[in-house]
């Protein structure tokens, strides 16, 4: 078996493998690192295995099916809209602000630089916050 854990701190899910039993290890893991992980995935046996279980932090140790995991993943999506200034529309030669999907509210500020007015973001097409506020 194969355990994915995509933890927040990291861009790719980090595999653990275990033998054939090892889904109550893999739980065991989970719950110990409760805090540190947004999603995670285990495989059956072999190269090219289905996925057997899944997992959100949002959602604990429950074994979730796949749409269920789908719904959890992209209730967290956080969409973000940058606002130009006058000044770099021009330098730009574009009206239109620009949108970065899949992003969180903590990447908000980074984005907030020289030539952005505001940093606006959405979840479900709802807006949620601006920044600066």
């Amino acid at each position: 078996m194969l355990l994915k854990i995509k933890f927040f701190d990291q861009s790719d899910a980090k595999p653990f493998k275990g033998g054939a039993h090892h889904t109550k290890k893999f739980e065991r893991l989970l719950k110990k690192t409760l805090t540190k992980w947004h999603w995670a995935t285990i495989y059956g046996h072999g190269p090219h295995s289905p996925i057997l279980h899944y997992y959100h932090n949002s959602m604990g140790l429950n074994q979730l099916n796949k749409k269920q995991f789908l719904q959890a993943l992209n209730s967290e999506q956080i969409n973000l809209y940058i606002v130009y200034t006058p000044d770099e529309k021009k330098r730009r030669g574009s009206e239109s602000g620009q949108s970065i999907p899949n992003k969180s509210l903590e990447a908000m500020a980074s984005y907030y630089t020289k030539g952005v007015s505001k940093v606006m973001a959405y979840q479900n097409n709802e807006l949620i916050q601006t920044y600066p506020s």
